[in-house]
């Protein structure tokens, strides 16, 4: 049976559809923060390449062949984008009686929880930051944080550990060795490619009062509980995020949306859809969105699930 609606004045009736963009244009989402590389594709997957890079520039003399060099690239993986959806399933004779708006109200409703889905699996991204599953590795083979990153002669770390490989809590002096650490980043060559700021840094709710008195207390008195910092002047933005599942992780991420690798992967739009069912007299409301958070190279990326 096709699926029509005009054969109902209540579902026919105009506005149900805006509900759905204009719900969502209008709220403020903690995802859209990490400043999320958006990719597009009409594919199954994608496949995301590491550029190798090219080494340092040799002297040539006058006359003479400048030697060439090669842009490898060394590491990829293939992505692939799930799809979600929700559904709702009511009686023409509820839609009948719906003195009320309770049709607008489930469509928000909808609309919402797909939102707060994406806010979920935008902060899985850090929640598993240190898993070496084969979902949630780069195209390095390594966790997003972590302390074994591979390049041309050894390893780079982006995960904060102390002494005896111990992960660390947020304070004045790990968020300066944070920074620090930034700065040592390497290319696949070896060479460094220093991450310098400015950043964002990413909290559960439980930390976000030290975490904003690090980010702000250059303009505060220094005192017993408030240790000046030069790290907390290059913090732009404190975000706490009650999906972070560790009450203890925290990570800094470049507020240049170039010198991070965090994406979001998406496959078509935002689908919404009606179904009639004239045997039983019912009508069924669909949404559907397709994506995938994820990361294609931690550079610009520092984290730690602390202690």
């Amino acid at each position: 049976m096709a699926d029509v609606i005009a054969t109902h004045a209540e579902l026919a009736r105009a506005g149900v559809d805006k509900f759905f963009p204009i719900f969502s244009q209008n709220q403020r989402r903690l995802y859209r923060k990490v400043g999320w590389h958006n990719e597009k594709t009409t594919q199954e997957f994608i496949r995301m390449y590491q550029e190798g890079g090219f080494g340092y520039a040799p002297q040539v003399t006058e006359a003479n062949p400048i030697p060439t060099d090669s842009f490898a690239t060394v590491n990829n993986k293939d992505y692939y984008w799930v799809k979600r959806g929700l559904g709702w399933k009511t009686s023409f004779e509820a839609l009948e009686t719906d003195q009320y708006g309770v049709t607008k109200r489930v469509a928000k409703k909808m609309a919402k929880a797909m939102e707060m889905t994406k806010e979920s699996t935008a902060a899985n991204v850090f929640n598993n930051a240190t898993s070496i599953a084969a979902e949630y590795v780069g195209p390095d083979g390594k966790a997003l944080i972590a302390v074994d990153h591979p390049y041309n002669g050894g390893t780079w770390s982006n995960r904060g550990v102390g002494a005896l490989n111990t992960d660390v809590d947020l304070s004045v002096l790990t968020l300066e060795q944070a920074v620090e650490k930034n700065m040592d980043v390497v290319n696949y060559r070896g060479i460094p490619d220093p991450v310098t700021g400015p950043y964002k840094l990413f909290v559960p709710t439980g930390l976000a009062g030290l975490a904003n008195r690090l980010a702000k207390s250059q303009l505060l008195p220094a005192g017993s509980d408030n240790d000046t910092n030069w790290a907390g002047g290059l913090v732009t933005e404190v975000i706490p995020n009650p999906w972070f599942t560790d009450p203890d992780a925290w990570f800094l991420v470049s507020a240049n949306q170039d010198e991070h690798g965090l994406f979001v992967l998406t496959h078509g739009g935002r689908r919404v859809s009606k179904k009639l069912y004239e045997d039983t007299e019912e009508v069924a409301f669909f949404l559907t969105e397709k994506w995938l958070f994820h990361h294609m190279d931690a550079r610009g990326v520092w984290g730690t699930p602390g202690v």
